[in-house]
Formats: structure tokens, sequence, C-alpha cells
């Protein structure tokens, strides 16, 4: 009975309106560094990415935070956790020229990117075409925007699986890596 009531008034506080009835909010889903979503869009010049993340652990680490890129010289919109010197790092159109670093931070932090393009899909908790094995960003994701195309809440499904649900497109974003999201 207590837990019913919990569940109940846990669920009444945390609605998310356009969440479908079946599907229960949290607050954020946490990676281990061997999960990411793959947005399925591509970003462009009309991009307007904004972030509300935590980074777990370990302040010392290269990772990527999320964004896709050509490669490493071209064609970027990307937030990275970077080392020496630790920053987050952001990378604008083509690599170095147009950057941005903010001291990184184990505090939750919120990102605005934009205006900028890239022509392979966005991912979440790591970077497209990145390629680093095993440094795919250990963070809590506490919301992800891109303008009008995509507002991702973390949530769990009917059947209790972590993802991200598009309120604009009305679909879910699953783990596309190994092991499962955790969530609180």
């Amino acid at each position: 009975m207590i837990r019913r009531r919990r569940e109940f008034f846990s669920r009444a506080a945390r609605h998310v309106e356009g969440l479908p009835d079946d599907f229960t909010p949290v607050s954020f889903l946490q990676s281990s560094g061997s999960q990411y979503i793959d947005t399925g869009r591509k970003l462009t010049q009309d991009s307007d990415i904004t972030i509300d993340f935590r980074i777990v652990g370990e302040i010392n680490r290269n990772a990527g935070i999320f964004g896709s890129r050509q490669s490493a010289l071209k064609n970027n919109l990307t937030l990275f956790q970077n080392t020496n010197p630790n920053v987050f790092s952001g990378d604008f159109s083509e690599y170095q020229k147009h950057r941005f670093t903010a001291a990184s931070s184990l505090e939750r932090v919120k990102v605005q990117m934009n205006k900028n393009g890239v022509w392979v899909n966005g991912l979440i908790f790591d970077v497209g075409t990145n390629n680093w094995a095993g440094s795919k960003a250990v963070m809590r994701l506490y919301s992800y925007t891109d303008g009008d195309a995509h507002k991702l809440v973390p949530c769990l499904d009917a059947n209790g699986v972590p993802c991200l649900y598009d309120l604009i497109g009305k679909t879910a974003l699953y783990n596309q890596g190994t092991g499962a999201f955790t969530w609180g």
C-alpha cells in the first residue's frame, strides 16, 4: 500500500505533458561509459542544442558528451570533456577554428550551442564518428533539446526500460551501446 501511494504521488509530482501514460518520467538517465543514444537527426545550421547534464565520477577524463562530426577537422558540432587542461570544449564547424572552452566541473551544467553545421547523426553520451573506444561520457542527463526538432526527456518505457522520449517526434530513443542506463 505504501509503495503504491509513493509511486502515485511520485508520478503525479513529475508529470510531463506529452509523455505517454504508460511511460514514467525520471529526473535523469545515468551512463557508465558504454551507453549512448543516437538521435537520428542530422545536426545542421539550424541545430540549436541545449543540454543539461552532470559529469559523474572522474573529472580528469577525455570523453564525448554529445554531437557529431564528419571528421576531427571538418563539420563539427560537439561537446567534449577534456583533460590537460580540464575543460568542457565545444567545437563549431571546423576543428579549433571556432572552439570554446569552459572549466569542467562535477556540478550540474547547462550548455547551449547553435548555428553550426554537421552532417552526421548527433549522439548523446558520445560524439558521432568519434570512434573513441571507451570514451563515452559518464554523466547524468537531465534534458536535451534541439530547437523545434527534439525535446528529449528521461523516462522509463512501459516495460521499465530507461530511454529518452521525444515530446515533439513522439518516439522513444534507446541505448545503442552496451550495458544499461541507470536512472534517478
